[in-house]
């Protein structure tokens, strides 16, 4: 059978189809890039935003106009209740809780052999890092968000299955592991914490890159800063805060308080040398007066993010928020482009402070046409996750190897460098 997988959203979705892609190889299965080429088609849907809800609907839809033999639906929109009735082809709805026996679900409902052979799928997206899921669910009740609903209590993956998982991918290949989660931080095993699993999988698997999705400002410890003097754990961290307003993040039923956030980033930036810290920023959320509105655009100039992904807050159904009195949304759309212009400002600045530095990239993908002099482009990642553009000759196959590089310029969010030498 040939199975394509899409996902929309988290990383954490990605992680989960990409073990559920892992499971169905090692039954004896392929997997394509194309839908239309596909018998069966996995889509992991999100459920974060209203707008999220309606392009996963709209996603399924297009879909099944391919009339594969089975359309199978995952993820948080199934979880919260969106409709998709009236499908062109037969379907079959995985909720959250059941994800673990996907595969089992899927072989099932179109009754097909399976002949197992050890699984060499690295990737199949175009990057060549690998996701692992360590860590499900959420116990905090954020007034503005429904995932808790959809994900359930928080659950931690066991240690020996996250090694294994990692090792697994080292044997086949592996350069990079990005660890998620909906709460990383929350990840515990008796005595274990995040930052001693850290500690263990550095010491116990090959990996030569680590690194973490998402992790909240309240779980930020000195263990952790610990944690990220190997060199093998990447310096980079997405921190969402939210808001920058204490008012607003009590609204919002967040933990800590905005001073307390700056003070954390501070110390990270201290602590880690070449860090590069992104934040989730939510604007025109239903308590946000105009003194609030400018505490926040004070906070991103103080926090000095390297880059911040902003949101227009939307009402999620049976949410606290959504009751609230609501904000008109030509100011969502005033506070988005103001919010926007200055972090674009502050992420620039923050880059170019990087010119002449070196450091290591895992190359990904061929960009461009070759040029006059018979080299190729290709891009990939730093370890503190700056995006690069290189030149190499033409007959070099650079995917998924490492080279030591120097920036020498950049434009806008790319930087173009030379390689030094290859790690």
């Amino acid at each position: 059978m040939q199975f394509a997988f899409l996902s929309l959203g988290c990383r954490l979705n990605e992680a989960e189809i990409e073990r559920l892609g892992r499971e169905l190889q090692a039954a004896g299965h392929c997997i394509v890039q194309e839908a239309k080429s596909a018998d069966a088609i996995i889509l992991n849907t999100c459920g974060v935003t209203n707008d999220a809800m309606r392009k996963s609907r709209n996603l399924a839809r297009r879909l099944a106009a391919n009339e594969p033999q089975l359309l199978v639906l995952m993820g948080c929109a199934v979880n919260l209740g969106e409709s998709f009735s009236e499908l062109a082809c037969k379907t079959l709805l995985i909720p959250n809780e059941e994800k673990d026996t996907a595969a089992i679900q899927i072989l099932g409902a179109i009754d097909v052999q399976s002949d197992p052979y050890p699984a060499k799928l690295l990737s199949f997206r175009s990057h060549t890092r690998s996701f692992v899921k360590i860590q499900d669910g959420c116990n905090n009740r954020c007034t503005y968000c429904a995932i808790w609903q959809a994900r359930g209590r928080e659950k931690s993956v066991e240690t020996h299955e996250i090694i294994e998982e990692i090792q697994s991918l080292c044997d086949h290949g592996a350069k990079e592991v990005i660890l998620t989660g909906v709460q990383l931080g929350a990840w515990n095993k008796g005595d274990l914490r995040l930052a001693a699993l850290l500690k263990k999988i550095l010491q116990e698997t090959p990996i030569l890159r680590l690194r973490l999705s998402s992790i909240e400002p309240w779980h930020i410890s000195d263990e952790l800063m610990e944690a990220y003097q190997n060199p093998r754990l990447c310096p980079q961290l997405h921190i969402p805060v939210q808001s920058g307003s204490n008012a607003v993040l009590h609204a919002m039923g967040r933990r800590g308080r905005s001073e307390e956030y700056l003070e954390m980033i501070h110390a990270l930036r201290r602590a880690i040398p070449s860090l590069r810290i992104s934040s989730d920023l939510i604007v025109g959320f239903p308590s946000e007066s105009e003194a609030a509105w400018a505490e926040s655009c004070d906070f991103l100039r103080q926090a000095q993010f390297d880059d911040c992904h902003i949101f227009r807050y939307s009402a999620r159904p049976n949410t606290v928020a959504a009751r609230l009195k609501q904000l008109p949304p030509e100011v969502k759309k005033e506070r988005f482009q103001e919010a926007h212009h200055l972090q674009s400002k502050i992420g620039q600045s923050r880059l170019l402070d990087f010119t002449g530095e070196e450091f290591s990239v895992l190359w990904e993908t061929r960009v461009g046409a070759k040029t006059a002099y018979g080299e190729q482009a290709w891009e990939g990642y730093t370890e503190n996750y700056i995006r690069v553009k290189a030149n190499f000759p033409e007959q070099n196959a650079m995917r998924n190897t490492i080279s030591r590089v120097k920036i020498q310029d950049f434009d806008k969010s790319v930087a173009f460098a030379t390689t030094i030498s290859k790690d």
